[in-house]
């Protein structure tokens, strides 16, 4: 019994490591999504591509990895994709109506969303040590949106981003669903191939042009595809299947950190003591969510 115990929180550890190390590699996400929209790209090409490129390396990943038994298993995949696709879109629809800062603070409340579904769909009462963990977490993200100037208000694009951030809660406890079936490889393999499809779709019906983009651009792509979707998403993936949702939403808090220490490193932006402050806060909160048990994360027998 104590042997299995002490796998458990090995595994969940783990896991924790998995979501916090794809955590900051999607934080690259912003500066290569910058710069392929300063050679030409729209939004949904950048969604779009991000995914192409990505594919082939995901394949040869997971090419030996078992099929699942049931294979109506790929649903949730499948349906994790689209949440995603749609999620993207609609927040950075929302970044024609209000500032950055403002989505990125908003985008942050989906780990109360997955805290709250889970309660009135799954009866699932909160760990004191994982709400305490998601308070300090999204404090933190708070602090890094409000020194990049966010404010309080509630216009058109805050209520998209607020959507935005409950269509991302969906998205992890889909995603978290997906695991329970599938490996990390095969779920990314089908979640990227959906989320493919519904950027392209409604691409093409909005009449964005998906080509006569700058060759910066097309590197900015590629970056994409293999740093943020490829290696970034496969962590995160791996991670999701040995802990929690609510851990994984709060792990998944890193990323605001992230992308503000790149574009220090990267574009020379300029660190403020409230940024330390806020890393502070969102260290502490994921040091605390750890600290929640985990027993009801299955243990996958798949990697």
């Amino acid at each position: 019994m104590g042997g299995r115990l002490m796998t458990q929180e090995k595994t969940s550890l783990y896991g924790l490591n998995g979501v916090l190390t794809g955590g900051l590699l999607i934080g690259f996400s912003g500066i290569f999504t910058k710069w392929a929209e300063q050679g030409g790209v729209g939004n949904l090409g950048v969604g779009f591509y991000r995914m192409l490129f990505a594919l082939p390396f995901i394949y040869l990943l997971g090419l030996k990895d078992p099929y699942p038994e049931v294979k109506t298993s790929y649903r949730w995949a499948w349906l994790a994709g689209a949440i995603f696709a749609v999620d993207l879109s609609i927040w950075h629809a929302s970044l024609h109506y209000t500032t950055a800062a403002n989505s990125t603070l908003l985008i942050g409340l989906a780990p109360c969303w997955v805290m709250l579904i889970e309660f009135f769909l799954k009866g699932k009462r909160p760990h004191a040590l994982a709400f305490m963990g998601i308070v300090f977490a999204f404090t933190g993200a708070a602090l890094l949106a409000f020194s990049k100037g966010a404010r309080f208000g509630l216009g058109y694009g805050e209520i998209l981003a607020s959507v935005a951030s409950m269509a991302y809660a969906v998205f992890m406890l889909t995603m978290n669903e997906t695991r329970k079936f599938l490996s990390a490889r095969r779920a990314l393999l089908h979640v990227s191939i959906s989320s493919m499809f519904v950027f392209g779709a409604i691409g093409l019906l909005l009449g964005e042009s998906f080509t006569t983009f700058t060759p910066h651009a097309w590197k900015s792509l590629l970056g994409l595809g293999l740093v943020v979707q490829f290696l970034g998403w496969w962590a995160i993936s791996w991670g999701m299947g040995h802990i929690t949702s609510a851990l994984s939403s709060i792990g998944l808090l890193i990323q605001p950190l992230a992308t503000i220490v790149i574009g220090w490193w990267l574009l020379g932006e300029n660190l403020k003591p409230l940024h330390a402050l806020g890393a502070v806060f969102i260290l502490l909160g994921i040091a605390l969510g750890s600290q929640a048990p985990q027993k009801d994360t299955p243990l996958p027998t798949r990697e």
